[in-house]
This record gives C-alpha cells, sequence and structure tokens, in this order.
C-alpha cells in the first residue's frame, strides 16, 4: 500500500492528499516529523520535502509528479472531457503551484496572526507536540521557510503586485464558481482544482484567509467540497451528468494567468538569456505594476514546460481549446508572440515548431 508524507501547513500536500483521496488510491497517511524527514523522506529522495509518496523503497516527490503517477492508476477522471481543454487544464495546475502559492506565502508569512499559527502548526507537527521542543521546532522551521520564499518574490517590495493579483483571482473564481459544473470543467474535479484547493485552501485556514472567506460565497463552497477529498476519509462529491464549462467563460482566470505569471517567466527568460549574471529580476505586469524576484533556471524550465504544452497540442489540432475557445487562444498566443520580437525569444521559439506556425 501507498503512503503519503505530507505536513499540515503545505499546498501541496493538501493537492496531493485531496487529489489521493478523490482517485480512489488505497493510501495511508503519514504527518511529516524530525524523525521520518531524515530516516524515511530524504533517505529516500535525498529532500526533506513533502508531500512524498512511497511504496516500499520507491517513493516520489514534486507534487505534479505525484499527480501525474496517482492518474495513471485511477479510473476517476481528472482531466476535462473536450480533449481540446487538457492544455488549459494543466496550465491552471501549474499557475495555482508556481504563482498562486506566491500571494497565499506572502500573506501567510507577513501577517504576525497567520505566521504565528502556523509557526505553532509546524513545531507541534516536528516535535510531537512536546512543550519547549514544539516552540523551538516552530521558530527554526518559520525561519527556513521566510528565508527560502524571499528569492520567490515573496517580500513586501512586491505587496501591491501580489495583493491585486489576490483579489482580482478571487473575484473571478468566485463569479466563475456561482454557475455551471461544480468544479472548474466538470462536475468532476481535474488536477487544476486540486492544485488552486491547495493553494487557496491554505490561504482560508490562516487567519488573516479566514476573515475574508464570507466574502467568496461560491468560492467558499468549492473549497470545502475538494478539502473533504482529503486522505484519510475522503467524501467525494460529483455531478457527472453536469454539461461541460465553456472555455470562454474560464477567460478571466488566464488574463490573470498571462498578466502576471507569464510575465514573470518571460521576464526571467529573458534576463538569463543576456548571460550577464542578472541575479535579481524586475517584470512588468499587464496591470503596469513591477514584481521582482532572483533569476531562476527552475523557472525557465517552467516556460518551457508552457511552451511544450502548446506545441503539443498544436500538433494535433488546428484549434487550441476548440471553436468556443477562440478569443482566449488569440488571447494568449498574442503574448507568446511577443517572445518574437527579441533574438533570445525567437531562437527559443524556433524549438516549439506546430506553436511557430500558428
Amino acid at each position: 500500500m501507498y503512503t503519503l508524507y505530507v505536513n499540515s501547513v503545505s499546498p501541496y500536500s493538501a493537492k496531493v492528499s485531496a487529489l489521493i483521496g478523490y482517485s480512489g488510491l488505497a493510501c495511508k497517511l503519514s504527518t511529516q516529523n524530525a524523525i521520518n524527514r531524515y530516516t524515511v523522506i530524504k533517505k529516500l529522495t535525498g529532500r526533506t520535502a513533502v508531500p512524498m509518496l512511497r511504496d516500499g523503497d520507491w517513493a516520489l516527490s514534486d507534487s505534479t509528479h505525484i499527480a501525474q503517477h496517482v492518474m495513471a492508476l485511477s479510473a476517476r477522471p481528472m482531466l476535462p472531457q473536450n480533449s481540446h481543454h487538457a492544455a488549459l487544464c494543466w496550465l491552471l495546475e501549474d499557475f495555482a503551484d508556481e504563482w498562486v502559492v506566491r500571494w497565499v506565502l506572502y500573506s501567510r508569512w507577513t501577517n504576525r496572526s497567520d505566521s504565528d499559527e502556523v509557526s505553532r502548526i509546524i513545531g507541534n507537527e516536528l516535535a510531537h507536540n512536546l512543550p519547549g521542543l514544539s516552540s523551538a521546532a516552530g521558530r527554526l522551521g518559520s525561519r527556513a521557510v521566510k528565508k527560502s520564499i524571499e528569492h520567490m518574490g515573496v517580500r513586501a517590495s512586491n505587496a501591491v503586485t501580489l495583493e491585486n493579483s489576490r483579489d482580482r483571482l478571487l473575484n473571478a473564481l468566485d463569479v466563475l464558481l456561482n454557475q455551471g459544473p461544480l468544479y472548474l470543467f466538470e462536475g468532476y474535479p481535474s488536477v487544476a482544482d486540486f492544485a488552486l484547493y491547495g493553494a487557496l485552501g491554505q490561504y482560508f485556514r490562516d487567519p488573516s484567509g479566514r476573515a475574508r472567506m464570507l466574502a467568496y460565497p461560491a468560492l467558499r463552497d468549492y473549497l470545502e467540497r475538494l478539502d473533504a477529498m482529503r486522505l484519510p476519509a475522503p467524501d467525494i462529491e460529483i455531478a457527472l451528468n453536469q454539461p461541460s464549462r465553456q472555455a470562454s467563460s474560464l477567460q478571466p482566470l488566464f488574463a490573470e494567468l498571462m498578466g502576471t505569471y507569464w510575465q514573470m517567466l518571460v521576464a526571467n527568460f529573458r534576463a538569463i538569456s543576456r548571460a550577464k549574471n542578472e541575479r535579481q529580476v524586475r517584470a512588468t505586469m499587464l496591470d503596469g505594476s513591477s514584481f521582482s524576484f532572483a533569476s531562476s533556471n527552475y523557472l525557465v524550465g517552467r516556460l518551457k514546460q508552457m511552451l511544450t504544452l502548446i506545441d503539443e497540442t498544436y500538433r494535433g489540432s488546428d484549434e487550441l481549446f476548440g471553436e468556443q475557445g477562440l478569443r482566449l487562444e488569440s488571447a494568449i498566443m498574442a503574448q507568446i508572440a511577443h517572445l518574437s520580437h527579441h533574438s533570445e525569444g525567437r531562437e527559443l521559439l524556433r524549438d516549439f515548431p506546430h506553436l511557430g506556425l500558428h
């Protein structure tokens, strides 16, 4: 039987726990502590990060890789019925994992009530609620987290950009989920739903987020449905007879993705491509605000993965999202076309011939 190692304040742990709960895969749940963190998790993966899925001596970390593994084993659908929308689904999954989590972490670690509560949880889990040890472990763990997220742009200088993105996305999701199917695409959840749940569920569990939850009733109900699917005792609510959501109604979500996350990826790519050892990057978002962060080869990989996803979709179809998504496709392609305005972008696009034809 599989075992999933998690901690209670990890967006990615929540994402995978709910996804596995929905999948029907037989899986035990184990909370990370100061012992298994090293004797099991680091021993098997070389890292102390959770979530980690284990089966004997086999182990897999990274929430997206775990999701792909579980999806291949499960009979339950986790991608939209319309094959054109699979690319949309994976793009939103990446957006939630890589951008939404930034403003969630910013809120958590700059609001004193949030950081104090999370520090207590970290300490209690690592030190088994032992008096004295728990508080010390919480302080050490919190210090390590704060240091690790600063390079991501989770810093006070980016407050306006992060908070504006938060408000736009929460409003867009609440409007979207107030009508149509129970989840983003269908009456059943997709991998994108689980990724959004992982990030947003953590935001609304923190004190500052809880205080705002009543302003988003449709989003609150959506997150509660997904939260109920978590291990160890998942409660699944789906409606397979509901009609699929039209791709055009997802346009506000993709406007946010392309206006923030995409701008960060492109700015990072250009900085690294210039080979001037630019350690700090400043991206200009589509709303005119700026976002500063440390340059990262990892983010170059995320950009290439997005382009690969779109290129592979075009290899099998003339339309990215089907007829209903033509306006959305045009908006996304207009942003991608900006890459061709610079020599390093043109060089990059040569690796994606099907995308280039469009």
